[in-house]
């Protein structure tokens, strides 16, 4: 999901996970996109999808001017707002991800919102996670952070 999408994923997940913990066909990636859900409702939420997916994914970004506008119009923060909301915001079974780095080229893209679709490299990571399968570790343009709670690209 994108933006404000993530709010429908995350409640429709959490909130029915009987329904999509064995459901057929099986969920696969679950990825979350330049997310505007709230840190304290996510914090609740997602615990509940641990058995739901195969991997869970959070894209980022500092300079994301929408959720900038959204943090400060609802005084709360975000998910997908780096580094102010997430540096410090680790959830096991998340593996987040900041696409800083390799978008700063994408300010024409929305405010740097629309970084997922607009990004070759963004686009190559998505298809290595959706198509292949790889966490991660496993896909080469990325590497860890130095704090080792989060992935940055190469």
């Amino acid at each position: 999901a994108h933006s404000m999408g993530n709010r429908v994923m995350l409640s429709a997940f959490a909130d029915n996970v009987e329904k999509f913990r064995n459901s057929q066909p099986r969920i696969g990636q679950i990825i979350f996109s330049a997310a505007d859900v709230y840190v304290d409702i996510f914090q609740q939420k997602f615990p509940k999808m641990s058995d739901i997916g195969l991997t869970k994914t959070s894209y980022v970004h500092q300079n994301d001017l929408a959720l900038l506008a959204s943090r400060l119009f609802n005084q709360t923060s975000r998910i997908g707002r780096f580094p102010e909301d997430s540096a410090e915001f680790h959830q096991h079974g998340l593996e987040t991800i900041d696409v800083t780095p390799v978008s700063e080229d994408s300010r024409r893209l929305s405010l740097n919102h629309g970084y997922p679709y607009g990004n070759a490299r963004v686009l190559t990571d998505l298809e290595y996670l959706l198509k292949d399968r790889k966490k991660a570790e496993d896909r080469g343009g990325l590497k860890m952070a130095p704090n080792n709670k989060y992935w940055v690209f190469k």
